[in-house]
């Protein structure tokens, strides 16, 4: 039995993936492993130093009000355009 792969499912995926740390998804479910775990890799090391730095800046006003909203619309918009490219490769691939 084949699976169905539609780019809005992949799009999903990719991009809810990435919004809980797990960018990648979709291109590992495509079958493109190695690009999928660099990509879950250089996730998870964005976001760890991400949240090292912002709860450990000794100015905490800075990280409130500067890299909280920052590594919010990072932590969504990232995701959001790399599902968006990846739906559009597997769109124009069939």
């Amino acid at each position: 039995m084949s699976k169905q792969i539609t780019p809005t499912s992949i799009f999903l995926l990719e991009w809810l993936g990435g919004m809980v740390g797990l960018l990648g998804l979709g291109y590992l479910y495509i079958g493109r492993t190695q690009e999928g775990l660099i990509r879950l890799v250089w996730w998870i090391i964005w976001l760890v130093m991400a949240y090292i730095l912002i709860y450990l800046l000794p100015f905490r006003v800075l990280a409130v009000c500067f890299c909280v909203p920052l590594h919010g619309a990072i932590q969504i918009l990232v995701p959001f355009w790399l599902a968006n490219r990846l739906k559009k490769e597997v769109a124009d691939s069939r």
